[in-house]
């Protein structure tokens, strides 16, 4: 247990308390994203802007989420974290109060940008301590919690946004996370202890920093074009790949460093790198079934928002069952290969997807009980194989790495998964309509799949039946990323002759890494 002296608050010790802390500060943040993007349409129509417009503001909020991740890292090698922690959660309720009062679009694009940042740093600031401050006998039970509390609160975000899609409605959602954030605050004055900062004494990585900030940006415009355009569209195109490339030199750049912001490579040496692609792929998967069963519901069955928010309420379920079934398995042997059962699940459910397709909201909810559960067996595990392999001085830094490939995953897949669907529905469309002109049947599929104004009067009946088609396709390439996922955390045991060994609970308890492997990279 977490060690202090007679000046600690009453609760820092206690496991249950840090427990309900971590939950109050990250829940309802993560329920937002996806909940916002379900009740878009009507949101852009309060607030006077396109379907497509509105659906923006949880994109934008994960890029800003996933480099406040980087930035968090480096602040805590600086700021005193307790100190920190109050900062952020005080400029968190600001944001959802501002989005909460929003009087126009601008407004609230902006509030949930700071808030996507904040809820970043919040995650590096809070999650680390309690997978550290406690000993190995309590690291079954932080699983139990952890896999629920943060893959569980995004299986939340369809019901709560079909819940509230009504006009004004939306706003409830900011006014319940400004009230759990001062629940939030009250508790944390009884459970955080002070924390030096530990690192002030190396310089401020400023090409991590500005590289991730880059990166995101880029990413987030290149990706938000291409959801409702051809990927010829250089305004979609260019910034996406040059998103990818920046990411990559950031990754290549702290690689080369001797003392870089974010260990890259500890992360590529560790069986850490293993969580990461069942975390990434995992997340990837996921998001795009997700958003596929959305768009046949919402498109193809002509459901309203509320009635396909709640065809997802079993997701939630499975991330209580995938958090279970973890907590068993994290001090074992099998922990390093459970992100690949996860993604197995995934590629079930894909298989099963194509076979029912078109879904409706009944075969949703068991395909959700099937994908929601391997997604609980692959996103959040990769955390705690980033805890068992590094060192607790390096764990906060190495989970921000982490996040920002988790959360560039997720939210690159779900636009990208669209403008798939888009590009082969409009092959099929004009596959049924030679006569068709191809930029025509291009803007009125994209307009179709967006909910933007159709361009002209169509006939919907060859609409449904293109889309079909482009979800069937959208279908088999979750199921070719889910086993490419697979044989590449399989050809890493195997080049690296990694046998499978439950973690030494001694070594993390002493703060060193529990899991060690060979270079598997």
């Amino acid at each position: 247990m977490a060690t202090g002296d007679a000046s600690e608050p009453r609760l820092a010790k206690s496991y249950p308390a840090n427990v309900v802390l971590v939950v109050l500060t990250l829940f309802p943040g993560l329920i937002n994203t996806s909940a916002i993007a379900l009740a878009a349409p009507v949101i852009g129509r309060d607030l006077n802007v396109a379907p497509d417009v509105a659906a923006s503001i949880p994109l934008i909020s994960d890029a800003a989420l996933a480099f406040g991740c980087i930035l968090a890292a480096e602040l805590t090698r600086r700021v005193e974290s307790r100190t920190l922690f109050f900062w952020l959660l005080t400029v968190s309720v600001a944001t959802s109060l501002a989005s909460a009062f929003a009087p126009a679009f601008p407004v609230l694009l902006t509030a949930h940008v700071v808030h996507g940042l904040v809820a970043g740093m919040l995650f590096v600031v809070v999650l680390p301590p309690l997978l550290t401050n406690f000993k190995s006998d309590k690291l079954s039970a932080t699983a139990s919690v952890i896999v629920p509390c943060l893959f569980g609160a995004a299986t939340l975000g369809p019901v709560i946004g079909g819940l509230v899609a009504a006009p004004g409605t939306w706003r409830s959602i900011f006014g319940v996370e400004v009230i759990v954030a001062l629940v939030a605050m009250v508790l944390a004055r009884s459970v955080l202890a002070k924390r030096d900062a530990q690192g002030a004494d190396q310089p401020i990585d400023w090409f991590a920093l500005i590289a991730s900030a880059l990166g995101s940006v880029l990413v987030y415009v290149g990706i938000g074009g291409l959801a409702g355009n051809d990927w010829r569209d250089p305004f979609a195109s260019i910034p996406l790949v040059g998103g990818l490339v920046v990411y990559a030199a950031l990754i290549v750049g702290e690689a080369r460093k001797e003392h870089p912001l974010v260990p890259v490579r500890k992360l590529a040496t560790s069986l850490a790198l293993i969580g990461t692609i069942a975390t990434v792929i995992g997340s990837s998967t996921f998001s795009a079934l997700t958003q596929s069963f959305q768009l046949t519901l919402l498109r193809i069955d002509e459901l309203d928002p509320r009635g396909t928010g709640f065809a997802f309420w079993p997701e939630f379920l499975t991330a209580v069952a995938a958090g279970y079934v973890f907590g068993k398995l994290v001090t074992t042997k099998w922990v390093a290969i459970n992100g690949a059962t996860g993604l197995v699940f995934i590629g079930v459910a894909a298989v099963l997807a194509r076979a029912v397709s078109p879904v409706d909201a009944h075969s949703v909810g068991w395909l959700c009980l099937i994908a929601g559960f391997g997604a609980g067996l692959s996103v959040s595990p990769g955390l705690f194989l980033v805890a068992l392999s590094f060192e607790r001085a390096l764990l906060g830094r190495a989970i921000a790495l982490l996040n920002l490939f988790r959360l560039t995953g997720g939210f690159i897949s779900a636009p990208g998964v669209e403008h798939t669907i888009g590009s082969r529905a409009t092959t099929h469309l004009r596959a049924l309509d030679p006569a068709l002109d191809p930029q025509v049947a291009d803007r009125v599929v994209r307009a179709f799949v967006t909910g933007r104004t159709m361009p002209r009067a169509e006939s919907l009946e060859p609409l449904k039946q293109a889309l079909a088609y482009g979800i069937d396709q959208a279908y088999a390439i979750v199921l070719v990323l889910a086993i490419v996922g697979v044989v590449l955390i399989a050809a890493l045991l195997l080049a690296g002759n990694v046998k499978l060994r439950a973690p030494d609970l001694e070594r993390f308890d002493e703060g060193q890494p529990a899991l060690e492997a060979p270079a598997l990279a």
